[in-house]
């Protein structure tokens, strides 16, 4: 299994460029996918050709773990060369209108408008918000359940209504490893441990090998608590990401002593 990092808020490697977002190239069992697609265009693929990634059209697979844009700017590169070979999997609510309130109005975070109907004639669009197994050994699952842990949600992040998003249309993608569970969450709104439950609970795996991904924490004292419960349910590593604040990852680190490694653009995670 390996999992290069495209697109992130920090980046490690010469060439490539940084921005408030999430890409993540992967290869597993003979299958090459995308797991989330950053901001924009122009930085996804400028980051994928440095890395070698040219022949985006072979791509078997793709993830949207929400519509926000920081995790959907990349597909108006990606339509423009995958084909009805390639299924995105995502939420049923992917092209709903998401916001942030700021300062009394609200702004547009969702996916690209231009986007919006386009998707159908692009891929083979799977948006029927289910777990399911989708390959020997590749789990798509929805919205984790509140099992007790906090939640990750913001008051200034709106739904399509205006409420505040409890981002229910979250997914997740799980790789069956010999040694447990590897699971990727794009910003984990709903909890990173609420999710680590639920997908143990689908797949009926109770080990849990990595946790990659955004965690969606700000502070040293968050970083503490998801690290302890992460120690306490016997997980691996961790690699936190893109909405993880470097506070948070320093609380995760002092607890998970060696097991949390920081990858920006351009690291490698190979399992």
């Amino acid at each position: 299994m390996r999992l290069v990092v495209l697109v992130d808020n920090i980046v490690f490697s010469k060439g490539l460029v940084a921005e408030h977002g999430l890409s993540l190239y992967g290869e597993y069992r003979g299958r090459r996918f995308l797991f989330d697609l950053g901001q924009s265009r122009d930085s996804f693929l400028r980051n994928a050709g440095v890395i070698g990634l040219e022949d985006i059209g072979s791509i078997d697979f793709v993830v949207i773990s929400h519509s926000h844009y920081d995790h959907t700017g990349g597909l108006l590169a990606v339509v423009e060369s995958l084909g009805k070979a390639t299924s995105l999997y995502a939420s049923s609510r992917v092209t709903r209108a998401k916001y942030r309130a700021a300062k009394g109005s609200r702004s547009y975070i969702g996916i690209p408008v231009e986007l919006q109907d386009r998707l159908c004639d692009a891929v083979t669009l799977d948006l029927s918000f289910r777990e399911r197994r989708v390959g020997p050994g590749i789990w798509v699952i929805p919205s984790a359940p509140d099992y007790g842990y906090p939640l990750s949600l913001r008051s200034h992040l709106l739904n399509e209504d205006g409420e505040v998003d409890t981002f229910e249309d979250e997914v997740y993608l799980c790789l069956e490893h010999e040694e447990g569970l590897v699971v990727i969450s794009g910003c984990s709104h709903r909890g990173i441990m609420n999710i680590i439950c639920h997908v143990k609970k689908v797949t009926g795996i109770d080990k849990v090998k990595a946790v990659i991904g955004g965690l969606h924490i700000r502070s040293f004292e968050e970083g503490l608590e998801v690290g302890r419960y992460m120690n306490d349910m016997g997980i691996d590593s961790v690699y936190p990401m893109h909405c993880t604040r470097p506070a948070a990852i320093c609380g995760i680190s002092s607890v998970f002593e060696g097991r949390c490694e920081v990858v920006g653009c351009g690291g490698e995670i190979v399992l």
